[in-house]
Protein backbone atom coordinates (compact mmCIF):
# COMPACT_ATOMS: atom_id res chain seq x y z
CA UNK A 1 0.00 0.00 0.00
CA UNK A 2 1.24 3.45 -0.47
CA UNK A 3 2.39 5.27 2.17
CA UNK A 4 0.02 8.76 0.77
CA UNK A 5 -2.57 6.15 0.93
CA UNK A 6 -2.09 5.15 4.84
CA UNK A 7 -1.40 9.03 5.40
CA UNK A 8 -5.00 9.77 4.16
CA UNK A 9 -6.98 6.86 5.78
CA UNK A 10 -5.03 8.12 9.07
CA UNK A 11 -6.38 11.19 8.68
CA UNK A 12 -9.57 10.42 7.68
CA UNK A 13 -9.73 7.53 10.31
CA UNK A 14 -8.58 10.11 12.84
CA UNK A 15 -11.91 12.24 12.37
CA UNK A 16 -14.04 9.93 13.58
CA UNK A 17 -12.16 8.44 16.38
CA UNK A 18 -12.32 9.81 20.11
CA UNK A 19 -8.94 12.21 20.94
CA UNK A 20 -6.95 10.57 23.40
CA UNK A 21 -4.68 11.92 26.42
CA UNK A 22 -1.11 12.70 25.37
CA UNK A 23 0.10 9.59 27.39
CA UNK A 24 -3.01 7.58 26.14
CA UNK A 25 -2.16 4.55 24.42
CA UNK A 26 -3.28 4.25 20.40
CA UNK A 27 -4.18 1.60 19.07
CA UNK A 28 -3.71 0.86 15.54
CA UNK A 29 -5.39 -1.82 13.39
CA UNK A 30 -3.44 -2.54 10.04
CA UNK A 31 -2.94 -4.96 7.39
CA UNK A 32 0.10 -5.18 5.65
CA UNK A 33 -0.75 -4.53 1.49
CA UNK A 34 0.34 -6.23 -1.50
CA UNK A 35 3.17 -3.90 -2.08
CA UNK A 36 4.60 -3.49 1.42
CA UNK A 37 6.68 -7.02 1.13
CA UNK A 38 9.65 -8.26 -0.74
CA UNK A 39 9.19 -11.78 -1.78
CA UNK A 40 8.55 -12.93 1.55
CA UNK A 41 7.96 -10.28 4.37
CA UNK A 42 7.77 -7.05 5.27
CA UNK A 43 10.76 -4.71 4.07
CA UNK A 44 12.65 -3.42 7.77
CA UNK A 45 12.12 0.56 6.22
CA UNK A 46 8.32 -0.34 5.82
CA UNK A 47 7.95 -0.72 9.69
CA UNK A 48 9.50 2.76 9.91
CA UNK A 49 7.11 3.98 7.84
CA UNK A 50 4.29 2.08 10.04
CA UNK A 51 5.03 3.70 12.87
CA UNK A 52 5.29 7.12 11.31
CA UNK A 53 1.95 6.85 10.85
CA UNK A 54 1.30 5.74 14.22
CA UNK A 55 2.94 9.23 15.53
CA UNK A 56 0.53 10.77 12.69
CA UNK A 57 -2.54 9.39 14.03
CA UNK A 58 -1.07 10.29 17.49
CA UNK A 59 -0.59 13.94 17.18
CA UNK A 60 -3.98 13.82 15.59
CA UNK A 61 -5.76 12.03 18.16
CA UNK A 62 -4.40 14.18 21.01
CA UNK A 63 -4.97 17.73 19.47
CA UNK A 64 -1.41 18.92 19.07
CA UNK A 65 -1.25 18.62 15.22
CA UNK A 66 -3.10 21.60 15.16
CA UNK A 67 -1.80 23.34 17.67
CA UNK A 68 1.78 22.62 15.58
CA UNK A 69 0.13 24.18 12.30
CA UNK A 70 -1.33 26.83 13.78
CA UNK A 71 1.95 27.99 15.53
CA UNK A 72 4.36 26.97 12.21
CA UNK A 73 5.82 23.54 14.37
CA UNK A 74 7.07 20.68 12.62
CA UNK A 75 7.22 17.82 14.22
CA UNK A 76 10.90 15.75 13.51
CA UNK A 77 12.30 12.67 14.71
CA UNK A 78 15.54 13.19 16.12
CA UNK A 79 17.13 9.68 15.80
CA UNK A 80 15.14 6.27 16.35
CA UNK A 81 15.65 2.85 16.78
CA UNK A 82 13.84 -0.80 16.29
CA UNK A 83 13.92 -4.21 17.02
CA UNK A 84 12.70 -6.61 15.10
CA UNK A 85 11.29 -10.16 16.42
CA UNK A 86 9.05 -12.07 14.10
CA UNK A 87 8.36 -10.57 10.61
CA UNK A 88 5.11 -9.52 8.75
CA UNK A 89 4.23 -11.16 5.46
CA UNK A 90 2.00 -9.73 2.78
CA UNK A 91 -1.61 -9.59 3.97
CA UNK A 92 -0.84 -10.37 7.35
CA UNK A 93 -3.10 -7.93 9.98
CA UNK A 94 -1.18 -6.96 13.08
CA UNK A 95 -2.01 -3.93 15.66
CA UNK A 96 0.63 -1.10 15.82
CA UNK A 97 1.00 0.16 19.45
CA UNK A 98 1.65 3.80 19.89
CA UNK A 99 1.92 6.08 22.91
CA UNK A 100 4.23 8.60 24.42
CA UNK A 101 6.46 7.12 27.66
CA UNK A 102 8.28 10.24 28.43
CA UNK A 103 9.84 13.64 27.59
CA UNK A 104 12.53 15.78 29.19
CA UNK A 105 13.26 19.65 28.43
CA UNK A 106 13.84 19.32 24.98
CA UNK A 107 12.84 15.90 23.74
CA UNK A 108 9.64 13.39 23.68
CA UNK A 109 10.26 9.65 23.56
CA UNK A 110 7.69 7.72 21.72
CA UNK A 111 7.41 4.04 22.05
CA UNK A 112 5.82 1.59 18.90
CA UNK A 113 5.08 -1.93 19.48
CA UNK A 114 3.80 -3.77 15.94
CA UNK A 115 2.12 -6.99 17.59
CA UNK A 116 0.55 -9.70 15.31
CA UNK A 117 -0.77 -12.50 16.51
CA UNK A 118 -0.36 -11.48 20.36
CA UNK A 119 3.18 -11.63 20.12
CA UNK A 120 5.83 -8.72 19.56
CA UNK A 121 7.07 -8.27 15.79
CA UNK A 122 8.56 -5.22 16.31
CA UNK A 123 9.57 -2.82 18.96
CA UNK A 124 10.59 1.04 18.31
CA UNK A 125 11.35 4.10 19.76
CA UNK A 126 11.68 7.52 18.45
CA UNK A 127 13.07 10.60 20.13
CA UNK A 128 11.33 13.55 18.35
CA UNK A 129 10.59 17.31 19.19
CA UNK A 130 8.68 20.18 17.54
CA UNK A 131 10.94 22.78 15.89
CA UNK A 132 9.58 26.59 15.61
CA UNK A 133 10.21 29.44 13.87
CA UNK A 134 12.20 30.22 17.36
CA UNK A 135 13.80 26.38 17.25
CA UNK A 136 12.82 23.50 19.19
CA UNK A 137 9.58 23.66 21.22
CA UNK A 138 10.19 22.59 24.85
CA UNK A 139 7.28 19.71 25.47
CA UNK A 140 6.45 21.79 28.36
CA UNK A 141 5.04 24.30 25.97
CA UNK A 142 3.25 21.70 23.25
CA UNK A 143 1.33 20.52 26.69
CA UNK A 144 0.27 23.85 27.66
CA UNK A 145 -1.04 24.45 23.75
CA UNK A 146 -3.44 21.04 24.87
CA UNK A 147 -3.79 22.58 28.10
CA UNK A 148 -2.27 19.86 30.01
CA UNK A 149 0.23 20.43 32.74
CA UNK A 150 2.90 17.95 32.61
CA UNK A 151 6.40 17.74 34.32
CA UNK A 152 9.27 15.52 33.10
CA UNK A 153 9.46 12.17 34.63
CA UNK A 154 11.72 9.52 34.71
CA UNK A 155 13.08 8.14 31.45
CA UNK A 156 13.22 4.61 30.78
CA UNK A 157 16.32 3.24 31.21
CA UNK A 158 16.84 2.52 27.63
CA UNK A 159 16.37 6.40 26.58
CA UNK A 160 18.92 7.43 29.22
CA UNK A 161 21.20 5.22 27.79
CA UNK A 162 20.72 5.82 24.21
CA UNK A 163 20.77 9.92 24.64
CA UNK A 164 24.24 9.13 26.27
CA UNK A 165 25.22 6.79 23.73
CA UNK A 166 24.19 9.94 21.70
CA UNK A 167 26.51 12.42 22.86
CA UNK A 168 29.25 10.33 22.49
CA UNK A 169 28.73 9.50 18.85
CA UNK A 170 28.54 13.44 18.31
CA UNK A 171 31.71 13.78 19.96
CA UNK A 172 33.39 10.81 17.39
CA UNK A 173 31.38 12.80 14.89
CA UNK A 174 33.45 16.30 15.80
CA UNK A 175 36.59 14.43 16.72
CA UNK A 176 36.33 13.23 12.37
CA UNK A 177 35.95 16.74 11.20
Amino acid sequence: MNIWVRILMTLVRSIFQPKIAPTGLLKTHMIVGPTEADLRFVGNARYMLFMEVGRLELMLRTGIFRHARNHRWTPLVVSQTIRYVRPLRRFQRFTLMTRLVAWDEKWFFIEHKIMREGQIAAFGAAKCCFRGPDGVVPPAAAFAALGVSAAPGPLPRYATLWTESEADLRQAMDEET
